[in-house]
């Protein structure tokens, strides 16, 4: 059986939580289809209370804003001065940070190390420190602003005292303008 685009995101979230209230609501949202709710919970069914919406929607803003990274990717000229497409989702900005980690670490205690990393669809070539931390700052300009208006809309959430006020919050990632200080930079 193939899955769903948000299948493994929403697994993980119910083997880390337990939280059936939250993938009702990642069913609800049609991010995965009945037969999957079924398989991640053992459930066929589930009510909803405030508590299990209000986690429902965070869960939602978790996953709409990763969706968003995977369609929205970096593009920079920070390697090489070429200008490519990179992933930024939360998988990738992790594994990119491990190794870049990795390496300042191998490097600090003279242990010779090469840092790699690629471009969407393309192997992985060396970069130069100053590429990753040009890198890391175009990301974070990026990321920063959404993040912020996730966790805000956290606290929005939080705050609602029916259902039905969090069934109204409206998810739209697309309309969150970044400071003109907070746009990415390239060299």
């Amino acid at each position: 059986m193939s899955h769903s685009k948000h299948y493994e995101t929403v697994r993980g979230i119910f083997v880390r939580t337990g939280n059936k209230e939250a993938i009702y609501g990642a069913y609800k949202k049609s991010m995965i289809t009945a037969d999957e709710y079924k398989i991640i919970t053992g459930d066929t069914a589930y009510d909803k209370t405030l508590e299990g919406a209000k986690e429902s929607k965070i869960v939602e803003s978790k996953l709409l804003l990763d969706t968003y990274f995977a369609e929205h990717p970096l593009v920079s000229k920070c390697h090489g001065g070429v200008e490519k497409t990179y992933s930024i989702t939360e998988y990738k900005q992790n594994m990119f940070n491990r190794k870049f980690s990795a390496h300042t670490a191998l490097v600090t205690a003279s242990i010779p190390d090469k840092m790699t990393w690629n471009a969407s669809g393309e192997e992985c070539e060396n970069w130069t420190d100053e590429e990753c931390i040009q890198f890391i700052a175009e990301m974070n300009a990026v990321i920063t602003p959404l993040v912020s208006a996730q966790q805000k809309l956290e606290k929005q959430i939080e705050a609602c005292e029916t259902v039905e006020d969090v069934e109204a919050i409206v998810i739209d990632y697309s309309k969150i303008q970044m400071p003109l200080h907070e746009q990415p930079v390239t060299k």
